[in-house]
């Protein structure tokens, strides 16, 4: 399983990027872009929780 979101620099902050599309996440029809970085990092950890986890237990 691939890591499908990242985060990029935008002008008015971070945008989740997912990576597949190389377009800005859209969620609930709001694009996640402006975001802090804080928060934008926190998205991506969360929605690509079951790749991190899958390459963990690959690694254990």
């Amino acid at each position: 399983m691939i890591e499908r979101y990242d985060i990029r620099q935008d002008d008015h902050g971070w945008t989740v990027l997912d990576v597949l599309t190389s377009r800005p996440l859209i969620i609930m029809h709001v694009p996640q872009v402006g975001l802090d970085v804080r928060d934008a990092l926190e998205l991506v950890d969360t929605l690509d929780w079951p790749a991190i986890r899958e390459r963990r237990s690959f690694q254990d």
